[in-house]
């Protein structure tokens, strides 16, 4: 078998596939869709995100839900929607970025799905960081429910095939007793290996027969979807049979296993040679070059930190999106340093990307640009092989310019030195008011300078759970009516009343910056600093706030 006949073969293949495709025949919209803009791994986790959230607009409440809690083996008797959530591109402990995560609190399950859609290998060790970061802290450190497929599931969600040995197994840093690998599913543990062809198809499929006979669009949505998958699996399979068709003897196959073997060692050298000309850039010493993963790969990252630190502010280079100006949840606060980021960055662009992690963009990404997002690592590779040297050279210069330039690097800093809870303790209040926090719960007080704020009247913010900003005061439950009306003038203008006998006696308005992370409540920790900014200095500097606060710490010392 020659190579080149092979090739010919094989070229006539795919040519007879895109003519078949080219009649309409197994249209698609999805595929459609997926050819304009396309569907890459973190559009089809939003799409999976979309069907299994009971609160999305789908209008299917939690049958989605309750249907792949089925097929994963969950009792699913007293299913209630409202006892979940589910998020998609989360960061579970400021590092690692759950495609998908499934949770009850209440029935003290989680799951993690790590979506493989377009064929990503496998990270460092990236199955097990994710159980530990999404599961076994969830837990509280249980390592029993942690471990137990009844309360626990990491989903491993290739178009087909199985997680690598090394993604399940321990890192050799990590400290506590943890178990060395993550069994199967097959094995009693936790990490169940699903396809799109098989269980997502069966899943689906499940769905349109639970929905009835109601044909709606989202009806149609859902069967979309499942085409979708079923033409793709059609087009593997075309191709297949044709490679077999090629491979009659022993010797043609093994020639093929050594073809294919050479050209994965050709890969990695690519690879490897690729992130050692990034590696080789030279730029101010105050910035350390690190790489998102061990391997160098399209969808991987390399990355100019200032500070060393993974989190913190960075250039970073994506094959897919070129160079851009990063920092873990900083995306938020382009509007707060936007005048400064665009006279010191002439050549970057305030980032419009939905990822909070984007500051800025290069204007000009198109000589840098090495695949699309939906690109398969082969692209990437190629067009490395083929331009790398161009890449390195435009990629040096920015480098270069920006790290050495003092304004630069200040405010870099500036922006990487910004600490949450930092800031909320230098909130600038009135003269006669203080500020506490409280480690225990992690909260933070304001209340008068001379009264004890853990039990006088305060002002209390929770950042980590859904009170949020309160007026408080201990032991005040049984006295609240008393003076429901005097707070009530005092403050109904931007807080409401708690009704109820606790020590909580009115929250802000919406509440909409309580509980940070989570995206439902829709507020960063940048806008959640300047909005208790605006409403502390408001009220600690009326003298009648003073008064009342006064008054009400009086009056428990009676």
């Amino acid at each position: 078998m020659e190579v080149q006949t092979l090739l010919t073969t094989f070229r006539k293949t795919i040519t007879e596939w895109k003519e078949k495709e080219e009649k309409g025949e197994g249209f698609n919209f999805i595929s459609f869709i997926s050819r304009i803009w396309g569907i890459g791994e973190t559009k089809h986790s939003q799409i999976l995100g979309f069907f299994l959230n009971p609160r999305e607009n789908h209008g299917q409440g939690g049958l989605f839900l309750k249907l792949f809690l089925k097929k994963l083996g969950f009792d699913i008797t007293a299913f209630e929607p409202n006892d979940w959530t589910v998020e998609v591109e989360q960061r579970s402990n400021g590092r690692d970025q759950i495609d998908i995560l499934v949770q009850s609190r209440r029935l003290g399950i989680s799951i993690a799905i790590e979506n493989k859609s377009n064929g990503a290998k496998d990270q460092s060790h990236q199955l097990y960081r994710y159980w530990e970061s999404a599961i076994y802290n969830f837990h509280n450190r249980d390592k029993e429910k942690a471990l137990n497929p009844k309360h626990s599931r990491v989903v491993y969600l290739p178009q087909f095939g199985i997680p690598s040995e090394q993604t399940r197994t321990r890192p050799k840093d990590y400290k506590e007793s943890y178990p060395e690998k993550l069994a199967l599913e097959e094995q009693g543990g936790i990490i169940s290996c699903w396809t799109y062809y098989n269980h997502i198809v069966k899943w689906l499929n499940s769905c349109v027969e639970a929905m009835g006979r109601e044909n709606n669009i989202v009806k149609q949505l859902v069967k979309n979807y499942i085409e979708y998958w079923n033409s793709t699996n059609s087009k593997n399979t075309y191709y297949m049979n044709a490679l077999e068709e090629e491979l009659k003897t022993k010797e043609n196959w093994l020639i093929m296993g050594e073809a294919v073997n050479t050209m994965n060692n050709l890969r990695t050298r690519w690879a490897e040679d690729f992130s050692n000309q990034l590696a080789s850039i030279e730029c101010h010493s105050d910035f350390a070059y690190n790489k998102d993963c061990d391997e160098a790969d399209y969808y991987n990252d390399f990355r100019w930190t200032y500070g060393g630190t993974w989190g913190d502010i960075a250039f970073i280079y994506e094959p897919h999106k070129g160079l851009s100006i990063w920092k873990a949840g900083a995306g938020k606060a382009r509007e707060r340093y936007k005048e400064r980021l665009e006279h010191i960055f002439p050549d970057f662009m305030i980032s419009q990307d939905s990822n909070s992690n984007y500051l800025m963009h290069l204007k000009d990404q198109n000589d840098i640009l090495l695949c699309n997002s939906e690109d398969k690592e082969e692209v990437f590779l190629w067009e490395y092989h083929n331009k790398g040297e161009q890449v390195r050279k435009f990629i040096t210069e920015k480098i270069r310019k920006y790290t050495n330039d003092q304004e630069v690097r200040n405010l870099l800093k500036e922006i990487n030195d910004w600490k949450f809870e930092k800031e909320l303790q230098n909130i600038v209040v009135g003269e006669n008011f203080k500020v506490e926090k409280y480690n225990t719960y992690i909260d933070f007080r304001w209340g008068l300078k001379n009264s004890d704020l853990d039990k006088d009247l305060v002002f209390l913010y929770y950042p980590y759970n859904k009170k949020g900003f309160c007026l408080w005061k201990r032991n005040f439950g049984n006295k609240k009516e008393q003076y429901k009306s005097l707070f009530a003038e005092s403050f109904s203008e931007d807080f409401e009343w708690f009704e109820d006998n606790t020590v909580y006696i009115m929250r802000l308005k919406g509440n909409a910056f309580s509980a940070i992370g989570n995206e439902e409540e829709g507020f960063s920790k940048y806008e959640a600093v300047e909005k208790l900014t605006k409403i502390l200095q408001k009220y600690t500097n009326k003298p009648e706030i003073v008064a009342l606060f006064k008054k009400i710490n009086e009056a428990s010392e009676q």
